[in-house]
């Protein structure tokens, strides 16, 4: 019983000196590693990126054999490398040093060196400054009241890199806004607000450029310059309700033709009855309701409603369309 006690014992004691042998011997080896760089806590408007084409690295480790073993077998290495605030560049960041700092997933292994020593940076950061608001000067439309804008600066926010090219270039912080495209749209006459929103590469910042606020308020009354003209070849569509979508019918008019068009007279702004006479052409619409749908083979009359662009109105009242729904299994639906 002794006997076993002390190979027991005899056991135990072999398997300690062999794991404090085995903690004493220290190998090195070399590994490689992948460094991700991101701002040191603190650098809160500061951008850092890696240079492009980076070569391989690789770090030599030395620290006892079992920790050496596990750095190799989770080879290539991760290491996220920290970059300290500096000025806007090209930096060189000294990778030992850094991995001594900040590296703590194998504490039990020295750094004996990286290779390549550096790690190149470009270091860029985020500035806000303010950017002057103006009117364009040549304005097409004729006012009642000129428009304004509901402020005149905004802050931009952009690298400090493409600031740096601003001033490089002589180019102020200034743009000139122009609201004609939304106010042309505008019922003339009448005192109107539009919102109008600011994308910066309009006036050729970065993409990633930033304005605050992003859109601002346009108030102007375009003049009420209106002429009255006759508008031909109108086409007239017809319109079922979602329910009766399916029901065999077709439109013929008197005539027994196929596509029914009207003149029609309308006022409105000179420059939108112009664009409907080059070629614009508003469409009228007559609606089907249920009741109309149940009188197949009766002769109907009815009168468009018509879609016109904003400001622009009937003159007068339009000519009646007379219809007569015809139904049958071989006839189309009705549009």
């Amino acid at each position: 019983m002794e006997q076993l006690k002390l190979l027991s014992m005899t056991g135990v004691v072999t398997v300690l000196i062999w794991a404090a042998a085995d903690s004493l011997v220290h190998d090195t080896i070399t590994v490689g590693v992948e460094f991700h760089v991101v701002p040191a806590i603190g650098s809160h408007n500061m951008v850092v990126n890696p240079v492009d084409k980076l070569q391989p690295f690789y770090v030599q480790l030395a620290g006892p054999r079992r920790m050496v073993e596990q750095a190799q077998a989770a080879s290539p290495l991760s290491v996220r490398l920290q970059v300290p605030d500096q000025p806007t560049g090209e930096a060189y960041i000294p990778l030992k040093n850094a991995m001594d700092e900040q590296w703590r997933e194998f504490s039990e292994l020295t750094v004996v060196s990286v290779n390549p020593p550096r790690f190149p940076v470009y270091v860029d950061h985020s500035l806000t400054r303010e950017l002057q608001l103006e009117l364009k000067e040549d304005l097409g439309l004729q006012y009642d009241v000129k428009p304004q804008l509901d402020r005149s600066i905004v802050s931009v926010e952009m690298l400090q890199s493409h600031f740096n090219e601003y001033e490089a270039l002589g180019k102020p912080l200034r743009i000139a806004v122009d609201p004609e495209q939304l106010l042309e749209d505008q019922p003339p006459g009448q005192a109107v607000e539009v919102p109008l929103t600011l994308v910066p590469s309009d006036w050729g910042f970065p993409e990633e450029a930033t304005f605050t606020p992003s859109a601002i308020t346009v108030s102007a009354t375009v003049k009420a310059d209106r002429v009255t003209r006759e508008i031909g070849t109108v086409p007239i569509l017809l319109a079922v309700s979602f329910a009766n979508f399916g029901r065999s019918l077709r439109a013929v008019p008197p005539d027994g033709g196929i596509l029914v068009t009207r003149t029609i007279t309308v006022t409105g702004p000179a420059h939108q009855v112009e664009r409907m006479s080059m070629g614009e052409r508003p469409i009228g619409i007559i609606r089907l309701k249920e009741e109309h749908l149940e009188m197949a083979g009766t002769q109907l009359t009815f009168v468009p409603e018509f879609q016109l662009p904003p400001g622009v109105e009937l003159a007068k009242d339009p000519e009646p369309v007379v219809l007569t729904l015809v139904a049958g299994r071989d006839s189309p639906a009705v549009d």
